[in-house]
């Protein structure tokens, strides 16, 4: 008897072993979508992992209730890196699974409820809502639990079901349901070829039908040019024509058959045009080229507006030249719509783009089209589980951006490690690009470990902008007082307006303020399920917590001591928008935040205005760092630099000097010179010296030396445990028990445990635990293991039950 071990789309450490029904022993293989009953009622889709001869012992299996394929939809290069993701990121190989697969291709199970015999005799005695319901079950013999929700108009329809379950009226049974319907077309084939033999006869039956003939021509041209013939391109070509096909079908002469197609256009054709490199572009290319031949992996280092673009692009054309894929990772693809319409421009229908926003079944298309071989995949961190046949590229545009790391849910994986799995196990390159790479990426490049490429010109003519520092402890506020720009900045601002030239504000906070705040007792506006202050939304008028979601109306005083003069603290994008209002209300203004472009179109449209000139100024979060590349732009204001470098971590001064070089290079693009103003107040002056001349190795040299004495990557190794539960008390004791348990071993490596940063969200109050490893293999994969049985064995004690426990490789 043959068994196989299935992963299910669950949280659970371990595949489950199911009986092969004989029927399907010939056909199913690893990466099989089989049918199989979990528990006592739930069903699930899951994926076969291996094929095997011995049964688990004191168990007894359950069989595979069905084959959802006729061919496997995972392959075995897939499986291993859901294996290698998952011991990696200590998480189960389901969540890896979940994380993987398109919504479409993952079967959900869906509840139906069906009627016993008595229910036609007992119909009379019910009432109300139980007698509609039981009416739809009897009469439509099954019903899914949707359709009652329409049926009774609301959600909580469980009371009824409940009642007629008690009755013993109706019963409810667990089937799989797809959500994905694949888009179909309207083909016409052709019952004749091109021969005079087998057109001839057709020709005689439709020489008195001038329509039937026109059709029957068209089609031979296509037959000829080797073109499908859709009843679209006949409708659209001879208008009317429904009838003339229907006859032609009639007459044995064509047939008209349903074909699924893809929903990505291919019709375009690819046009290569000729990519022109400057010198030290080409010089850079060349380097990629010849390091190539010794490294797998190569960072890179190209100035903002460098021209890093151009040159994945003439790697692209090398590789779709050889008739291989390439995947393009990109931190967020919706703030990169001009590079997807450059190198859709350039390869044409050999792009796909893969990201959150694309529908579920068009990610079914493309999970499809890039099995048969699509060549180019513009992709954010997910593109790295799709389904590549002959991968040779991975390129990874601004690999230090934080976007790469998933936080949640599980696995909490990145990008760059996991593209790195996946490149080993198609032998393909990988070249990371950035103007301010991850200090562990620049590490390895300056080792050896991987190959090193410089490019430290801008394209063309366009120079660096210069940078000014305002110290905003030291400025005369007679002019400007009460502002958040100091009278040298707004100055500025309204030459660059006077010039027609465009503005970035960066503040990287969105709302209105952060805080409210009763100056006389010192209360302050607080979430009631997180322990954080509010977030004024003024648009809205309400306070949001921007952990958990939950919002209130603002308060018009103080509800502790009645003092109607309680005041807004803290600085975000809308209070920057309504101060620059009134500073030029002439100005057209906008902003890039969260609360604006909660769809891909809006961030488009938005984009697309700033790039025709119609935004003067643009207000904006983070998101104005990523892939902007306006000519227009004369001027960026970094409104608080202090507010960039705040954040408690070993990582707070590498990620504010990343987010100012970054921002600061959306200006300058152009012939003309880019102006930068940094206003600061309380930050480390060294910082702000490097990101003024954009020194990179210089910040990195200076930095680097308190990471080596302190034990900070890239020279060790960190994994960060949390343990939440609703009750402090049992999570503090969940915390210490794994403790414990990881002391008796790894005691010197252990940093804590504490209560985190923000000790309660939503309402689960959260402990950490911080692993400082040597970068050795063996004891990393060690404490791995340790750390997860640790975990099963706190989950087993009754009390604990129901705590979670969160493992997080390669935190921050």
């Amino acid at each position: 008897m043959q068994f196989a071990d299935i992963i299910l789309p669950l949280p659970l450490r371990d595949t489950f072993t199911y009986s092969v029904p004989e029927e399907f022993l010939q056909i199913i293989k690893p990466g099989h979508r089989v049918e199989v009953q979990f528990g006592s009622k739930k069903k699930y889709a899951g994926i076969v992992l291996r094929l095997h001869d011995t049964p688990p012992a004191n168990f007894s299996l359950k069989p595979i209730l069905n084959l959802l394929d006729e061919e496997p939809i995972i392959s075995s290069r897939q499986l291993r890196l859901w294996r290698q993701v998952a011991e990696y990121y200590v998480s189960s190989i389901g969540e890896v699974m979940n994380a993987a697969l398109p919504a479409g291709i993952k079967v959900n199970s869906e509840t139906i409820y069906i009627g016993h015999e008595a229910l036609g005799e007992k119909l009379h005695e019910l009432e109300g809502d139980e007698h509609l319901v039981a009416s739809a079950i009897l009469y439509q013999n099954e019903v899914r639990h949707q359709a009652l929700e329409s049926l009774l108009g609301r959600k909580n329809i469980y009371p009824v079901i409940k009642s007629l379950l008690g009755k013993g009226l109706i019963e409810l049974k667990e089937v799989l349901r797809s959500i994905y319907k694949a888009r179909t077309e309207r083909v016409i084939i052709p019952r004749f070829d091109t021969s005079n033999e087998s057109l001839n006869p057709v020709l005689e039956l439709v020489k008195n039908a001038r329509k039937q003939a026109e059709i029957v021509l068209y089609c031979v041209q296509q037959l000829f040019s080797g073109n499908k013939i859709t009843v679209r391109s006949v409708e659209d070509r001879f208008p009317g024509s429904n009838a003339p096909l229907q006859a032609l079908k009639k007459k044995g002469i064509i047939d008209i058959e349903q074909q699924a197609v893809s929903r990505h256009g291919n019709d375009d054709e690819v046009d290569f045009a000729q990519i022109r490199l400057s010198g030290h572009q080409q010089q850079a290319l060349d380097d990629i080229r010849s390091g190539f031949a010794d490294k797998d992996i190569i960072l890179l280092h190209g100035i903002t507006g460098s021209g890093k673009t151009l040159i994945y692009l003439k790697l692209i054309e090398e590789v779709l030249a050889r008739g291989e894929q390439v995947l393009l990772l990109v931190p967020e693809i919706s703030l990169t719509t001009q590079l997807v319409r450059r190198f859709t421009r350039y390869f044409a229908r050999e792009v796909s783009v893969y990201h959150s926003s694309v529908g579920s079944n068009h990610k079914i298309d493309l999970w499809h089209d890039i099995s048969q071989g699509k060549p180019l995949v513009i992709g954010a961190r997910s593109g790295v589980f799709l389904p590549f046949s002959r991968l040779s590229l991975i390129i990874m545009d601004e690999e230090h951006d934080p976007s790469f790391k998933q936080n949640d849910p599980a696995p909490k994986y990145h990008a760059r490690e996991t593209a790195f799995f996946l490149a080993k196990q198609h032998g393909a390159k990988i070249l990371l690009g950035s103007a301010t790479p991850s200090f562990e990426t620049y590490h390895n490049a300056l080792q050896g470990k991987y190959g090193l490429v410089k490019l430290d010109q801008r394209f063309g003519s366009a120079r660096l902008p210069k940078v000014h520092l305002l110290n905003r402890n030291t400025l005369e506020h007679d002019d400007g007082k009460g502002s958040h720009f100091s009278p040298l900045l707004v100055g500025e601002m309204l030459s660059q307006l006077q010039q027609g030239r465009q503005s970035i504000v960066f503040i990287n906070r969105r709302g209105y303020s952060t805080m409210l705040v009763c100056p006389m007792c010192e209360w302050t506006m607080r979430c009631k399920n997180c322990d954080v202050s509010m977030t004024y939304h003024k648009f809205h008028n309400k306070f949001l917590c921007h952990y958990c979601g939950w919002s209130k109306e603002a308060e018009p005083a103080c509800p502790e001591c009645g003092n109607v003069d309680i005041g807004h603290k803290g600085l975000g994008t809308q209070k920057i928008e309504e101060e620059l209002e009134l500073l030029f209300p002439e100005a057209r203004i906008a902003r890039l935040d969260l609360d604006t472009v909660r769809s891909k179109t809006s961030i488009s449209e938005l984009l697309q205005q700033m790039e025709n000139g119609a935004i003067d100024i643009l207000i904006g979060t983070q998101m104005v760092s990523k892939g902007l590349d306006f000519e227009g732009i004369g001027l960026v204001c970094i409104v608080s630099a202090d507010q960039l470098a705040r954040f408690p971590d070993f990582r707070s001064h590498e990620r504010a000097f990343q987010l100012m070089v970054q921002v600061s290079g959306r200006s300058g693009r152009s012939e003309r010179e880019g102006q930068v103003y940094i206003q600061y107040g309380n930050i480390k002056k060294s910082l702000l010296d490097h990101v003024t001349n954009a020194d990179y190795h210089g910040f990195y040299t200076q930095e680097i030396e308190e990471r080596r004495q302190f034990r900070y990557p890239p020279f060790c190794r960190l994994i960060r445990v949390t343990v939440s539960h609703r009750d402090p008390d049992t999570g503090a004791a969940a915390m210490e028990r794994l403790v414990g348990y990881m002391r008796q071993r790894w005691g010197e490596r252990l940093a804590g445990p504490a209560p985190a940063l923000i000790p309660r969200i939503n309402n689960q109050y959260l402990y950490e635990l911080m692993i400082k490893m040597e970068r050795k293999n063996d004891v990393i994969l060690q404490i791995k293991k340790d750390l997860e049985d640790a975990g099963v064995l706190v989950r087993s004690l009754a009390e604990f039950k129901r705590v979670q426990i969160i493992t997080d490789v390669d935190p921050y």
